[in-house]
């Protein structure tokens, strides 16, 4: 007798572990492994961690890291608002001093040149001389002749003549008395309390009880222009001073110096 099971085309395909389902269409659609839904389009774009978000147009338009509301116009007002105030900020704080540079140092201020016939005087004597050289060195100004550090010799017909009488508190010897001749000009005696100005004895006015002037220098005259030579020495300036030695004990000031430059004396 026949076996019904076997004529039955469900059993019929159940042969040597064939199952029925695999000759189903949707079955056969199956293959090994494959899972009907990575077919389909929205998780066929799944593929190893793309996320079908990012084809969107919308999204595709935004760059890394860019947050939709930096953009927003109230956060740009703020933006905006922020630069204003720090601007205004910036321009209200008081800028930082700048370092100052030290200031250079003030010029040398220029000495005249000293010429022969300037006048000069000492601190303790009582007439004004006017300085002389018994040879010119070759060098003029306006004709006069100019003069160096070693023209100090004392005398009466040299560099230095005395200065009439010595008023010298440290100075021996024996008291004369001294006349302003008619052609001599005398130191100043004084100051005139009203006006300020110097007080100098007339022509014949007598000095009494002062000492002979004997000049006796320390040295050449000092300070003397090591730029400008005159006969291969320094050049004299009104800036240069001798001291003799009967005037700086008793005052450090007392010195022999110029009282004008000569180079306007005819």
């Amino acid at each position: 007798m026949a076996n019904r099971k076997n004529g039955n085309p469900a059993t019929l395909n159940r042969k040597a572990g064939v199952a029925p389902t695999l000759n189903n269409p949707k079955t056969l659609n199956r293959k090994a492994s494959t899972n009907p839904t990575l077919n389909n389009p929205a998780t066929l774009n799944r593929k190893a961690g793309v996320n079908p978000t990012l084809n969107n147009p919308k999204t595709l338009n935004r760059p890394a890291s860019t947050n939709p509301t930096l953009t927003s116009p109230a956060l740009s007002s703020r933006q905006s608002l922020d630069a204003v105030i720090n601007s205004n900020l910036n321009t209200m704080r008081p800028a930082a001093p700048k370092p100052q540079k030290p200031a250079p140092p003030a010029p040398e201020p220029h000495h005249p040149y000293v010429v022969r016939g300037a006048r000069f005087g000492c601190r303790f004597g009582t007439h004004v001389r006017k300085l002389d050289m018994r040879a010119a060195h070759g060098i003029f100004i306006r004709g006069n002749a100019m003069m160096n550090e070693d023209d100090c010799v004392v005398g009466i017909d040299d560099n230095i003549p005395p200065f009439g009488g010595c008023e010298s508190p440290i100075k021996d010897g024996k008291t004369v008395d001294v006349t302003v001749g008619p052609d001599d000009e005398a130191m100043p005696t004084g100051v005139n309390g009203e006006t300020g100005e110097l007080i100098f004895p007339e022509p014949g006015t007598v000095i009494k009880d002062v000492q002979l002037c004997e000049p006796e220098l320390l040295s050449k005259w000092l300070d003397a222009e090591a730029t400008t030579l005159v006969g291969g020495k320094p050049a004299l300036t009104m800036k240069c001073h001798v001291i003799c030695s009967h005037a700086c004990q008793a005052n450090g000031a007392a010195r022999i110096s110029f009282i004008d430059d000569g180079q306007d004396v005819d």
